[in-house]
């Protein structure tokens, strides 16, 4: 999840800034509060939370070399093996929050 979570950083959808509940009025228009994704605590993500997820990280190219060096520079970028656990994780995640968006969104458990 702390892949994940990096790249919807990386794509402004989440607000890293709020870590708690207490916070979430505080967040960003247009993003998902961070916490959610941090613990398992049975946070809902909404179905506008997981449209806004699955638009965000189709609007980039997340592959490309610019973005990962520049998102992730400790990650070995030229590593076909890192590389392609990376598209194996967003080809997973944006279809799932897409799905969810027309579902009511999910429950993080």
């Amino acid at each position: 999840m702390d892949t994940l979570i990096q790249f919807m950083v990386a794509t402004g959808v989440v607000d890293r800034q709020i870590r708690s509940s207490k916070e979430k009025k505080k967040c960003r228009a247009g993003a998902v509060p961070v916490y959610k994704f941090c613990w398992n605590d049975g946070f809902v993500v909404t179905a506008k939370e997981a449209r806004l997820i699955a638009e965000s990280l189709s609007r980039h190219d997340l592959l490309s070399p610019a973005f990962l060096g520049q998102h992730f520079p400790r990650a070995k970028i030229t590593d076909k093996a890192t590389v392609d656990l990376f598209s194996q994780l967003i080809g997973l995640w944006v279809p799932y929050n897409r799905v969810a968006a027309a579902n009511n969104g999910y429950t993080i458990t």
